[in-house]
């Protein structure tokens, strides 16, 4: 599966025919954003599914940088005195 990711550069007619054979990407090219998710819809969706599956089979975590104390600091006028 290839993807087009909604950035500056995918906004030209080319940016599809990088990614796609002439035929697809004149179709895609043509049809709406909303179009193009109903086609690749339920490919995502699998395709986060089996990212999420993988990562919890490695019981992988995050290491956070940004603590709770740095956030209150740093974003201290959304915070409720």
């Amino acid at each position: 599966m290839k993807w087009v990711v909604d950035e500056l550069s995918t906004h030209t007619p080319a940016a599809f025919y990088r990614c796609f054979e002439p035929e697809e990407a004149r179709r895609l090219k043509h049809g709406s954003w909303l179009n193009i998710e109903a086609y690749w819809g339920e490919s995502v969706r699998e395709e986060v599914e089996r990212w999420a599956e993988a990562r919890n089979e490695a019981c992988a975590t995050v290491m956070w940088r940004f603590t709770t104390q740095k956030a209150r600091k740093k974003l201290h006028r959304l915070y409720q005195q």
